[in-house]
């Protein structure tokens, strides 16, 4: 547990060395910073002891991609084709097999961070969601689908570009590494779309009525995506606080809605709330809920950002903050990552 915290005040340490933030040349140096202290904690770790999203598979898949033949890692590989060619390549490009842990922590980190920096100011709080909230904690074991995500993260430019072929292409090479990616299609309508009192009524009636339609989004996933999440079980990133921190920024992002420069956050966290609740009927889709939920390290410091009152906005800024941490913590206490080991150990 102890290098987590350290993580954590590393960040906070950064933060008020840096001041602020304000210029856009300071958020690229904190994003910098925090990235290299992450992924050098991601990267690190001892591979083969007992976690969640089979760590230790990925880890062994790397070297055995790297002996096996073109032929043969088809024939003989059960995972998405773009997965298997990215490790043959890498793989013989540097016979290290701790080499994955820091590829793909310095991939993802990268991804998220450079939308982190495209849609919100307040750089140091949306870095704070995303290593607090549980997505830097899903893309430490959940290597293909953290791959497919962090590729949709940068398919999002293409949508506020509104340049389809290259969103559909990109989506289509997340896919390419976990096929549930697919589920991302949508958001080339859902990003864009207006935050209005019709819109909000129409994301709140789909946002209760979501877990009700569990059942089929699951039977659809499965026949059409052949999911077989069937088996997984509530882990640690379940739970009601998650729930109640999107509900809480989603309602304060539609009273502050006339004033948000920038509402891509807040347009993947509608979709992405409603999807994570279907995980009390189907646990499955509480995977699926995370190419969505990610927006939340934008729609939240976004929302605190269109607050007007100085002193409101400096004390929910510490509240949420606090809120964070102590989820944070708690999550600690259970998560099996808990148990951190370097790899020299």
């Amino acid at each position: 547990m102890i290098v987590w915290l350290i993580l954590i005040v590393y960040l906070f340490f950064i933060r008020i060395i840096m001041g602020p933030c304000i210029t856009q040349k300071s958020r690229k140096v904190f994003l910098i910073l925090a990235g290299i202290g992450i992924v050098f904690v991601m990267g690190s770790r001892f591979p083969q002891y007992k976690v969640v999203y089979d760590l230790e598979i990925y880890y062994h898949y790397y070297g055995m991609a790297r002996k096996l033949s073109w032929i043969g890692l088809f024939k003989y590989s059960r995972f998405e084709p773009g997965y298997a060619i990215m490790n043959k390549i890498v793989s013989t490009l540097v016979p290290w097999d701790q080499f994955i842990l820091y590829f793909e922590a310095a991939f993802c980190v990268g991804c998220t961070f450079s939308f982190i920096h495209r849609n919100t100011e307040d750089v140091f709080l949306g870095v704070l969601v995303y290593v607090l909230l549980g997505s830097m904690g899903f893309q430490l074991t959940a290597f293909r689908q953290a791959f497919a995500m962090s590729i949709c993260l940068l398919s999002v430019e293409k949508v506020k570009q509104r340049k389809f072929i290259p969103f559909l292409l990109m989506v289509l090479l997340a896919a390419s590494m976990h096929k549930v990616a697919i589920v991302f299609l949508p958001a080339y309508y859902i990003l864009r779309r207006p935050i209005n009192r019709k819109e909000n009524l129409l994301s709140m009636i789909i946002i209760c009525l979501s877990p009700f339609f569990a059942k089929a989004a699951t039977m659809l996933g499965n026949q059409v995506l052949h999911m077989n999440y069937e088996g997984y079980i509530g882990n640690e990133y379940g739970g009601l606080v998650p729930i109640l921190i999107y509900f809480i920024i989603i309602i304060y992002s539609y009273i502050t809605a006339n004033r948000l420069d920038n509402r891509v956050g807040l347009n993947m966290l509608i979709p992405g709330l409603a999807i994570y609740l279907m995980r009390y009927t189907t646990v499955a889709l509480e995977r699926v809920s995370f190419f969505y939920t990610i927006g939340a390290a934008t729609a939240l410091p976004e929302a605190l950002r269109a607050e007007k009152d100085g002193k409101i906005k400096v004390f929910l800024k510490i509240f949420a903050a606090v809120l964070l941490i102590m989820l944070f913590i708690y999550r600690l206490t259970y998560a099996e990552y808990v148990n951190y080991r370097f790899f020299w150990e």
